[in-house]
């Protein structure tokens, strides 16, 4: 009796085990015992997906598709049924270990530092922005507190005074430019007027020549001017001057200096004296012991073009070396005369011809 006792509760009890195992087994293989999550979505599209299909969070596996749910009109959409495989646990160890996005963001360490680097990156660019923002408040606040816009508007304010002011002024110029040009009595201009006056000058100026000329021929006059020889250096006549009876008996210094090393020409292909015409001057003049007091000829020579081109263009070469002269050294005009030769020189000169322009000292306290 006790014998078949102990056999039926060893059965019983090896086939509780048996059931035992059976149901883990079972429910192992579908997931009975696990932990789940039951999530249902909506989508439009469903290609691709069926049952059993892998659900991914993050590059992880969090589940599957339990079941997809046909619409029953073509106005609704697929409803998907998903549920989770693992708990939180799980998904924390995978994390940890890195898997996953987020996995890799935490546990590799270079992706680290480069997350906290622009966390830092960017919180110095947040206090940087915040500095700039309190300097501009303070900017704003001096601006307002020295009344600067204020002063700019008062200083626009007389700009467009001044403005103002010079229009008018213009306007009362032009006013009197315009009376003062406009017509006289008789219908004449400034411009006519002026240049009537000019006439007369000349015309007076001649007749005063005509005068002192006459004088000279007077008995009581010859003496003095017969004394003199000359009454105006720049009305020399040349034909005498070649003869020598001008200055005749009178000590005289003369120095030459060609053309090619006092003019050269401008745009215009007008001569003018040149810097180093200038300067070859400067030192003819440091070679007269004395140009003060005493009469300086500027003798002007030309040895091209026809015998009248030859005289005109000896003479503009004299005038400009006489220019230059009086406007440098301030000699009396006075005593500093002018003449054009054309390209013949006086006969005791020491040349028969030449191209350019000769200084000569006249002493004129000897007797």
């Amino acid at each position: 009796m006790k014998n078949h006792n102990l056999a039926v509760g060893i059965f019983i009890t090896a086939a509780a085990v048996v059931f035992t195992a059976g149901l883990f087994l079972i429910g192992n293989r579908y997931k009975a015992f696990s932990h789940r999550v039951i999530f249902y979505t909506d989508f439009q599209d469903v290609e691709g997906l069926d049952k059993g299909a892998q659900v991914r969070v993050e590059g992880m596996n969090a589940g599957e598709v339990e079941n997809v749910q046909i619409p029953s009109s073509p106005a609704q959409r697929f409803r998907l049924k998903t549920s989770t495989m693992r708990g939180l646990n799980g998904v924390v160890q995978d994390v940890r270990s890195g898997k996953g996005s987020v996995g890799m963001l935490l546990e590799d360490k270079s992706t680290a530092a480069d997350v906290r680097q622009s966390v830092s990156n960017i919180r110095q660019t947040t206090e940087a922005l915040r500095g700039s923002a309190t300097r501009v408040d303070n900017i704003l606040a001096n601006v307002q507190s020295r009344q600067i816009v204020g002063k700019m508007d008062d200083t626009l304010t007389n700009a467009k005074s001044t403005m103002r002011n010079l229009n008018q002024t213009s306007e009362q110029i032009n006013t009197k430019l315009k009376s003062a040009f406009a017509q006289d009595q008789y219908g004449e201009d400034a411009g006519t007027n002026l240049q009537q006056s000019l006439t007369n000058m000349n015309q007076a100026t001649g007749n005063l020549a005509d005068d002192t000329e006459a004088l000279k021929h007077e008995f009581f006059f010859r003496g003095f001017f017969k004394h003199r020889g000359y009454d105006d250096l720049d009305d020399l006549p040349a034909e005498e001057y070649r003869a020598g009876r001008i200055f005749k008996g009178l000590p005289e210094n003369r120095q030459w200096i060609p053309a090619s090393s006092l003019f050269t020409t401008n745009e215009d292909g007008e001569e003018m004296l040149s810097a180093n015409g200038r300067h070859n001057i400067d030192g003819v003049l440091a070679r007269f012991k004395q140009i003060y007091g005493q009469a300086l000829i500027i003798e002007g020579y030309a040895s091209s073009g026809s015998e009248t081109d030859e005289l005109v263009m000896s003479r503009r070469r004299a005038v400009l070396v006489r220019n230059y002269l009086q406007l440098h050294y301030h000699l009396l005009p006075k005593n500093t005369g002018i003449i054009a030769l054309g390209s013949t020189p006086p006969e005791n000169a020491g040349k028969t011809t030449f191209d350019g322009v000769s200084l000569v000292t006249v002493s004129t306290n000897s007797k």
